[in-house]
């Protein structure tokens, strides 16, 4: 979730595993959360509502335009199948934006998915990737 605070992301994963939504697992000494299969039947919900917002929303100004909502999209339809085995660094500049969400990097491989990075986890990047 794009600027959420880490004590409140824990919050409200904690709230979803309870309910059943969300379970926790650990990969390669990282906690992560994975959809249940309840919450994967909300997936078409989810999308459903998401494609009605885009259909109705307004245009975008230029000044409207949220790095990091394209990064957290982006990470979204990477396909770890097509990804490679050792990870790779991208980086994207967003020459226009503020200069907190002006640089970004994916760190991209198969067993990992992806991982977004901004400026402040410059050295948790590099280190995702070697």
């Amino acid at each position: 979730m794009p600027r959420i605070s880490p004590p409140l992301l824990a919050a409200r994963l904690r709230e979803l595993g309870r309910v059943g939504l969300v379970e926790r697992h650990v990969v390669d000494g990282e906690p992560r959360s994975r959809l249940t299969e309840a919450g994967r039947e909300l997936e078409p919900l989810v999308t459903m509502m998401g494609a009605w917002g885009i259909r109705w929303m307004r245009e975008l100004r230029p000044d409207e335009y949220d790095p990091v909502l394209l990064m957290v999209q982006i990470s979204r339809e990477c396909r770890p199948d097509r990804m490679p085995e050792k990870a790779v660094t991208v980086q994207v500049h967003f020459k226009d934006a503020e200069a907190a969400h002006r640089r970004w990097w994916l760190v991209l491989s198969r067993s990992r998915g992806v991982d977004v990075c901004d400026s402040r986890y410059t050295e948790w990047a590099i280190h995702l990737s070697q």
